[in-house]
């Protein structure tokens, strides 16, 4: 259940030989295998916990699938639609344009068997329910119709500018393929590229609404009084459905 990597000026016999020396005596053992998580229970579901801070922290999570799932690369490139840079849709409205928000971001965790989308923004009390708002808002908009060219294509520069910096920066590159053997999911970067390419964004607002659907939503609220004001969303939210 281990992997070792070394990644610099090193000789493979060397590094071999160390490993050896470190981790020889550990016995073999089996390998482990994991079993899925179970489905999650439909939502929305409403975290709040209470904290002495001088703003909030405002969380929306959305359960994905892992490496393995078809739909891996169109949420990684969602992701990148909505934080990839100041231009990317959430620093673009709610920060640069609104001046709602100092830090407000989105991120992609995947696994071997489930992952997780989360987008979210650190937020003052008078600001929290427009907040809210406004990120739902801009997930509404991915629902409703694909990015435009010129924003997909500099979505891809970006990306392969990404994949190829991964080359030049060694803990990336442990990270990636380590990972990558621990989850039995060996792909070069190219490959990487070659599905990145594949993508049809024509097909990302049915993909959007799928996974962002309120039954998959937990939404998380850090901050002071938070449990208190965690209702204040909660309406918002009810009030957005009925509309």
């Amino acid at each position: 259940n281990i992997a070792v990597a070394f990644c610099g000026p090193v000789e493979h016999a060397a590094s071999l030989a160390l490993t050896e020396r470190c981790l020889g005596s550990l016995p073999l053992g089996d390998r482990y295998h994991t079993h899925p998580p179970p489905p999650m229970r439909p939502g929305p579901h409403w975290l709040a916990v209470d904290d002495q801070s001088s703003q909030f922290s405002l969380t929306l999570f959305f359960r994905t699938g892992g490496y393995q799932d078809p739909l891996f690369y169109h949420i990684a490139a969602l992701r990148r639609l909505l934080d990839d840079g100041f231009s990317s849709r959430l620093h673009a409205s709610l920060r640069e344009q609104r001046g709602l928000v100092y830090d407000v971001w989105a991120s992609f965790t995947a696994h071997s068997d489930s992952g997780v989308l989360e987008v979210g923004a650190t937020v003052s009390l008078e600001n929290l329910t427009i907040v809210f708002a406004a990120l739902l808002e801009q997930l509404q908009w991915l629902c409703l119709a694909p990015p435009q060219p010129e924003e997909w294509q500099r979505l891809l520069t970006r990306w392969h500018s990404n994949l190829i910096t991964t080359l030049d920066r060694p803990a990336e590159l442990i990270e990636r393929y380590v990972s990558d053997r621990l989850f039995a999911a060996m792909e070069p970067l190219s490959v990487a590229w070659e599905r990145i390419c594949q993508l049809d964004p024509n097909q990302l607002p049915a993909i959007v609404e799928k996974v962002t659907h309120g039954s998959n939503r937990v939404v998380v609220l850090v901050g002071p009084s938070a449990k208190k004001k965690l209702s204040l969303l909660q309406t918002q939210a009810g009030q957005r459905m009925m509309h």
